[in-house]
């Protein structure tokens, strides 16, 4: 895994500076943005955290939108959003 470990550092640091070298190709919402998910696919218990999150934000008079990639999705095609 370390060699692996040091390739994904290399890649991860030559898009960072990308990002701040052009500045102007990156994109920044006024929305707040929440994401749910681990490094784990399925059965940690990510969709009932996402119901009850959307359920507290409604209730505070929030209008909370969801994109999934689709629950239990096993689709070798592109996600739908």
């Amino acid at each position: 895994m370390w060699p692996l470990s040091r390739l994904y550092g290399a890649i991860t640091e030559h898009r960072k500076a990308g990002f701040l070298r052009h500045p102007e190709r990156t994109h920044h919402d006024t929305l707040p943005v929440v994401v749910v998910g681990n490094i784990y696919v399925g059965g940690t218990g990510k969709t009932p955290v996402v119901i009850a999150l959307v359920e507290a934000l409604q209730a505070r008079g929030w209008q909370p939108g969801v994109i999934s990639r689709g629950y239990g999705a096993r689709r070798a095609d592109k996600p739908r959003t």
